[in-house]
């Protein structure tokens, strides 16, 4: 299953900022 790097951006978009508001 290959990951697109528009999927990978949304993914990591998504995925940052629940860390930042975990982290914050």
């Amino acid at each position: 299953m290959a990951t697109p790097i528009r999927f990978e951006l949304t993914i990591f978009a998504v995925t940052g900022r629940h860390v930042n508001r975990y982290t914050t």
